[in-house]
C-alpha cells in the first residue's frame, strides 16, 4: 500500500505541480481550504503533510500546530524567504520536520519528502513500541519502576502505585520508598540502588517477604539494573518486583507433601522392619526344629510333613524379605556396595541356584554369553543376583513346557549416566536377557507388572502363586544402579524379560578369580556340620548364648549338642556382660532385641570393658531377627564381630563360629568357609 501525502496550497497550479510530481510514488490528497485539510487528516493515515505558510485566514504554522491534534504526519512547511520569522519559529517549537523554500528543486523537494516519510515509520514504530510498553507495564501484576539517581520515582505503573496505595501511577513522581515505608526497609534499599549507581552491577533476583500498603505480607522476587544515559553515565534505577507469595505457598506445601510421604515411607518401613523381627524370631525355632526333626529317624509321613513345614516356613521367609525389600527400595534406603566381581562365577551360581527347580518342572535352563562380555566386573554382585534370581524365577514359574534362557551380552547404545568422559571406557553398560516359551503376557499388561502387588492377570496368583513383589524390587534395584528394565511379551508364545544396567570393567580380576578358585578346590570337601571330637588334652571351648526367647536357646543348643562345647545362656544384656566379665567365654552369640538391655548395648559395654583392661577381644556374633542392612551396620559399629540372621541354618552358624574360634576351633573347615 502507498503511502499518503496531503498538500495545503492556496494556489491551484502549485497544487497541481506536486500533484503530478509525486502521484507516481505516493497516494497524493491536495486542497486549497484547511478545514477541508483537517478533515483529511482525521479520515486517512496520513505520513506526510506539506502546508503553505502564507494563506488567507490561517497561516500554514497554525494550521500545522492545530493538524498535530488529529494527526501523527511528519509535518513540512513550503515558505518563501519573507516568511523566514515564522519558518524559524516553527522549527524551533518542534512543529516541522522541515521547510521547503519557493522556488524549490524537485529532485531535493522528493529527497525531502522521502526523509520525512521515513522520520513517519520510525516515530509511528517508536509510538507503537511505547505503547505497547505502556500497555504491558500498566496491566502485568508485577510491580514496575524507574528512579533517579537520588532513589526517587520517576515512574511507577498502576500495579505498584496501588501496592503503594495511590490511586493514579503518577501520584508517586518525585517520592522515594521512605515516603511508604518503614525506615529501616527503605533506607536498606536506597544503600542498595546507590550501590549500584557508583558500581553499575544489577541486583538480581533476590526474595524478601514485604508488607504492602493493606497490611498483607507478600514472599517478593526484586531484581534492580542501571539505566544509561547516551553518555553511558548511569542516569538511574530500573526495577521491577514479583508476587511470589502463590509460587513460595505451593513450594511450601510440595515440601509438607514431601514430608509426609517420607514420614509414611518411613512409619512403613519400621513398620515391616519391626513385623519382620517379630516374625523371624519365631520362624527360626519353626524353620530350625523342622531342619533338626529332618535329620531324625522319622516315617514316611512324618517325613512328608516335616517337609511341609520347611516349604511353608521357606515362602513365608520369602516374602518377607520380598516385603523388606520393596520397602526399602521405595523409600530410598537401599545402598549399592561397588566391589570387584566374577561375572561368570555369578551366573554359574545363579544357574545352579534354580536348576534343581527347572528340572522339577522339566525344563532346559540355559546361559548363553557373548564372548564381547568382560568377566572381571565392578558393581553390587548381591544385588544383580537379587535381580536374576527373580527374573528366571518368574520365568519358570509360568513355563510349562519348553526352555529359560538367561543370555548377556554388550549393549553399545548405553551409556552410564553421570560418568564423566574420561572415566568413561571403564564403564560397559550390559544387557541381560531372560527368555522362557511360557504362557506370556498381553501388551496391555506389560506397563503395569512392574508395579507392587501386581500380576498380569487376577487369576494368576490363584494358579502360579505369588505376591507380585519380586518384578516391583528388580524394577527399583535396576534404577537405582542407573539402568532400565522392560518386557516384551506375546500370550502363548513367551515372554523375554531384559534390563541394562552399567558396571565398572575390572582388567585382571578374572585372573585373581581363577586363582581364588584353584585354591578353593584345593581345600578339603568336608562337610559344614562335620563335627571334630575334642581331644582330651584341649581346653573345653566355652560358649556364651545371650537370648531371651527359650524357644530359640532350645534350637541354638539342639544345634550345638554334639560340637563338645560348654554352653552357658543369659537371658538379656546385663547378666551377659556380667557373665562375659567374669567367666570370660571363648565366643558370644548375642541377640539384640532384649529386655533390660539388648544386645547392642552389652556389646559396647564388653567391648569397653575390654580396652580398659586390656583383654583380648572376645569374638561377638550378633545371632539376631534383624535382617536390614542398616542392622548389620550397627551391629558392626557397636563391636560385634558378625552379624547372623534369623533363621538360621545350623550349617550356617557352625561355618560362623568356626570362622571365630581361630586356634581353638573344634569345628571341620567347610569349602564355603
Amino acid at each position: 500500500m502507498m503511502d499518503k501525502l496531503l498538500f495545503l496550497d492556496d494556489e491551484p497550479l502549485i497544487l497541481t505541480s506536486l500533484e503530478h510530481l509525486f502521484e507516481d510514488d505516493y497516494e497524493v490528497f491536495a486542497t486549497t481550504c484547511a478545514e477541508t485539510a483537517l478533515r483529511l487528516s482525521q479520515q486517512h493515515d496520513i505520513a506526510v503533510i506539506l502546508c503553505d505558510e502564507r494563506m488567507p485566514g490561517l497561516s500554514g504554522h497554525e494550521f500545522l500546530e492545530r493538524v498535530k491534534e488529529v494527526s501523527t504526519a511528519t509535518r513540512v512547511m513550503i515558505s518563501g524567504y519573507a516568511d523566514l520569522n515564522a519558518v524559524t519559529a516553527a522549527v524551533n517549537d518542534g512543529k516541522i520536520f522541515a521547510y521547503v523554500s519557493k522556488p524549490w528543486d524537485p529532485l531535493a523537494l522528493k529527497a525531502t519528502v522521502h526523509g520525512a516519510v521515513v522520520q513517519f515509520k520510525l516515530v509511528e514504530e517508536i509510538d507503537q513500541e511505547r505503547e505497547l510498553l505502556r500497555a504491558l507495564m500498566e496491566n502485568i501484576p508485577d510491580l514496575i519502576y524507574f528512579k533517579d539517581r537520588d532513589s526517587r520515582f520517576t515512574r511507577v505503573n498502576q500495579a505498584h502505585a496501588q501496592a503503594l496505595g495511590a490511586k493514579h501511577s503518577a501520584e508517586c513522581v518525585g517520592k522515594s520508598d521512605a515516603d511508604y515505608f518503614d525506615s529501616p526497609d527503605a533506607a536498606r534499599w536506597r544503600s542498595e540502588e546507590q550501590e549500584i549507581v557508583t558500581s553499575g552491577q544489577p541486583l538480581v533476583d533476590r526474595v524478601e517477604l514485604l508488607r504492602n500498603a493493606r497490611g498483607a505480607s507478600q514472599w517478593m522476587s526484586t531484581t534492580k539494573v542501571a539505566m544509561l544515559d547516551r553518555s553511558g553515565r548511569v542516569s538511574g534505577i530500573a526495577g521491577i518486583s514479583r508476587d511470589i507469595s502463590d509460587r513460595k505457598h505451593a513450594e511450601e506445601e510440595l515440601q509438607r507433601a514431601k514430608a509426609s510421604a517420607e514420614s509414611a515411607n518411613r512409619a512403613k518401613s519400621e513398620f515391616l522392619t519391626a513385623m519382620s523381627h517379630e516374625i523371624r524370631t519365631p520362624m527360626n525355632a519353626i524353620l530350625g526344629m523342622a531342619d533338626l526333626l529332618s535329620m531324625s529317624s522319622l516315617q514316611e509321613q512324618q517325613r512328608d510333613y516335616v517337609r511341609i513345614f520347611q516349604n511353608a516356613g521357606a515362602h513365608l521367609l520369602d516374602l518377607i524379605n520380598d516385603l523388606l525389600d520393596i520397602a526399602r527400595v521405595e523409600s530410598g534406603r537401599v545402598e549399592l556396595e561397588s566391589i570387584g566381581f566374577d561375572l561368570k562365577a555369578l551366573l554359574d551360581k545363579v544357574i545352579g541356584i534354580l536348576a534343581p527347580r527347572a528340572r522339577e518342572r522339566g525344563l532346559d535352563l540355559t546361559l548363553e554369553i557373548s564372548p564381547e562380555v568382560p568377566m572381571g566386573l565392578g558393581g553390587d554382585p548381591n544385588r544383580l543376583r537379587q535381580i536374576l534370581i527373580n527374573l528366571i524365577g518368574n520365568a519358570l514359574k509360568f513355563t510349562e513346557l519348553g526352555s529359560v534362557t538367561l543370555r548377556v551380552e554388550p549393549d553399545r547404545g548405553f551409556i552410564k549416566v553421570g560418568v564423566p568422559a574420561r572415566e568413561a571406557r571403564a564403564a560397559i553398560g550390559l544387557r541381560f536377557s531372560v527368555v522362557d516359551t511360557g504362557i506370556g503376557i498381553p501388551a496391555a499388561k506389560t506397563k503395569i507388572i512392574f508395579d507392587s502387588f501386581t500380576q498380569a492377570d487376577s487369576s494368576t496368583t490363584r494358579e502360579y502363586g505369588g505376591t507380585g513383589l519380586g518384578l516391583a524390587i528388580s524394577k527399583g534395584l535396576v534404577e537405582l544402579m542407573g539402568g532400565r528394565i522392560g518386557c516384551t511379551s506375546e500370550p502363548g508364545k513367551g515372554s523375554t524379560f531384559f534390563f541394562v544396567a552399567p558396571f565398572d570393567i575390572h582388567e585382571g580380576l578374572h585372573k585373581d578369580m581363577k586363582d581364588v578358585k584353584k585354591a578353593e578346590h584345593t581345600q578339603p570337601a568336608a562337610s559344614a556340620i562335620e563335627l571334630a571330637k575334642p581331644a582330651e588334652s584341649q581346653p573345653v571351648i566355652r560358649i556364651l548364648v545371650v537370648d531371651d526367647s527359650e524357644d530359640n536357646l532350645v534350637l541354638t543348643t539342639a544345634y550345638l549338642s554334639d560340637s563338645g562345647f560348654e554352653l552357658d545362656f543369659a537371658e538379656n544384656g546385663k547378666v551377659a556382660v556380667e557373665k562375659t566379665m567374669l567367666g570370660n567365654p571363648d565366643l558370644v552369640l548375642m541377640d539384640l532385641q532384649m529386655p533390660v538391655m539388648d544386645g547392642l548395648a552389652a556389646t559396647r559395654a564388653i567391648r569397653q570393658s575390654e580396652a580398659k583392661t586390656r583383654r583380648y577381644p572376645v569374638p561377638i556374633l550378633a545371632l539376631t531377627a534383624h535382617a536390614t542392612r542398616e542392622e548389620m551396620g550397627k551391629s558392626l559399629e557397636a563391636g560385634c564381630s558378625e552379624h547372623l540372621t534369623k533363621p538360621i541354618k545350623q550349617a550356617t552358624l557352625l561355618d560362623a563360629i568356626s570362622r571365630h574360634l581361630n586356634g581353638k576351633n573344634r569345628i571341620a573347615p567347610s569349602p564355603s568357609a
